[in-house]
């Protein structure tokens, strides 16, 4: 989990699906706040929000992560914002 690195889509998919079958470890990464932290920092989120949508994004994040899903939207909505407001184009008519 170095602060450096930045999650794939495809990792990403493949840390949440290895919690689905594996729920002992999904209850302990969702129970240490560093990984927590590395998930919405620098998990592909946006990606995976986009391909899965409403209650499919639930079960993307089955298990003790469902609880967490509103700070995990907040999170790619805070991300969000941030990108657009970078954005060149929109920097340079607002």
């Amino acid at each position: 989990m170095s602060p450096h690195l930045y999650w794939t889509e495809s990792l990403l998919e493949a840390v949440l699906q290895s919690f689905q079958v594996r729920p002992a470890l999904s209850f302990e990464a969702a129970t240490d706040e560093a990984f927590v932290i590395a998930l919405a920092w620098r998990g592909s989120l946006g990606g995976l929000l986009r391909r899965v949508q409403g209650d499919n994004l639930r079960q993307a994040f089955a298990g003790p992560f469902a609880r967490l899903l509103p700070y995990i939207l907040e999170v790619i909505n805070s991300r969000k914002a941030i990108h657009l407001a970078l954005e060149p184009r929109r920097a340079a008519s607002g």
